[in-house]
């Protein structure tokens, strides 16, 4: 019997999405998916045979910049994870090429390992951090296709 995956692909966001993530990190503050479906511009799914895997999104926070965010379920993907990734950050290309906000910030847990590579893989740079959280910049242009 052939148990292949099919390849995660991007879908359109439904309301509840985020809360029905598998998310081992806790939510940067009380009610924060409802905050992020309000307030959250481009959500997008991410999914796996069917199952949501991940979503994202970006909050404007000014004409030249946006704090973007990806909630993913670590474990259903598991031998997709650069596919993810690469989807993460081809539809993060895309909302910034399409609005013309040049730079993204993200970020994470500052002792999540995996969270901190992740964001970079995905085409963020460091940006400091504080004693909880590491915080992280991408910039984008034309230039960089």
């Amino acid at each position: 019997m052939n148990m292949t995956r099919s390849a995660p692909e991007i879908a359109s966001y439904s309301r509840g999405d985020l809360a029905s993530i598998n998310c081992t990190e806790p939510d940067p503050f009380p009610d924060w998916a409802q905050h992020a479906e309000a307030e959250a511009h481009d959500l997008r799914t991410i999914k796996l045979d069917g199952v949501i895997i991940a979503a994202m999104g970006y909050v404007p926070t000014s004409r030249l910049e946006a704090q973007a965010f990806a909630v993913v379920d670590r474990e259903a993907c598991k031998g997709v994870g650069k596919q993810v990734a690469a989807l993460i950050r081809s539809q993060q290309i895309q909302w910034m090429e399409h609005t013309g906000i040049p730079q993204a910030h993200a970020s994470c847990p500052a002792n999540d390992r995996a969270a901190r590579v992740f964001l970079q893989v995905i085409g963020y740079k460091p940006a400091g951090h504080t004693a909880t959280t590491a915080n992280f910049i991408m910039t984008w242009s034309k230039e960089h296709e």
